[in-house]
């Protein structure tokens, strides 16, 4: 994403930065100057933003609450906490985003009203870690596709220097702030299966030929021989199974 953001905004790209990915994962994190400074994630994927089925920050008074007055071991409180929390908890409707803007259900609004609080104030530290805020970017499932979340997350930022245009927001174009906003204000559809694909092919691990290597290119009998036969591959949204070879292929041909 930090890369997608570099090239088409380059002006900006040395600035304080905030991307904030939104779906049935989600997170936050601060950049300056082209370097990650702060996360709302912690020591694991359940810490920061409430998620599709992820707590989000929790106090860990709950944690002795529910082994102590619930006699709940550590593998209950685990599925718990990773399977039935968030928007799926706190609606006990779904963790859909669009399932719960579409339902009736006082629950399935207050599930919302929790996660767009929660969005707000955690763009607040994000932008007190930066000392400020120069652009603001919206990815991941929610983050892409809900112009309503974008606008209600925004609606308190202007403080930050946040404002946004409307219609832009609602036709979903990349660039959604308004002409007086200080803060520029994007939405950059992510890929994450060819982010992790291509990171895994060249890691250290991976071998090249010297020469090939200088142009950017896996070699692919080298890359094939650390991938078992039928192994099966996300590879930009779609699944590629198979041998070592057609695996390596189809992260070439895709541009990874």
């Amino acid at each position: 994403m930090l890369a997608a953001f570099q090239q088409r905004f380059p002006a900006s790209a040395q600035g304080k930065l905030v991307i904030a990915h939104l779906g049935n994962g989600a997170s936050m994190c601060a950049i300056s100057e082209g370097r990650s400074v702060a996360s709302t994630m912690g020591f694991s994927a359940l810490d920061g933003l409430p998620m599709g089925t992820r707590c989000g920050q929790l106090d860990p008074g709950v944690l002795l609450y529910l082994m102590d007055q619930k006699s709940m071991t550590a593998s209950e409180i685990s599925d718990l906490l990773y399977k039935h929390s968030g928007l799926l908890g706190l609606s006990g409707l779904s963790n859909d985003m669009r399932t719960l803007q579409a339902s009736p259900d006082q629950a399935a609004a207050e599930a919302i009203d929790y996660f767009v609080f929660r969005c707000q104030r955690e763009l607040g530290a994000m932008a007190a870690a930066l000392g400020g805020l120069d652009a603001l970017v919206f990815c991941g499932g929610i983050g892409e596709n809900s112009s309503a979340i974008r606008a209600r997350i925004c609606s308190r930022l202007a403080w930050m220097g946040v404002e946004i245009d409307a219609a832009a927001n609602e036709h979903g174009e990349s660039v959604i702030s308004s002409t007086s906003s200080r803060a520029l204000v994007l939405v950059i559809p992510t890929n994450q299966e060819l982010v992790i694909a291509s990171a895994a092919f060249h890691s250290p691990k991976a071998l090249f030929h010297e020469d090939m290597a200088m142009k950017g290119a896996l070699n692919a009998q080298s890359a094939a021989a650390m991938i078992p036969d039928g192994a099966r591959l996300m590879i930009g949204g779609f699944m590629a199974v198979g041998t070592p070879e057609r695996l390596i292929d189809a992260l070439v041909e895709r541009g990874a």
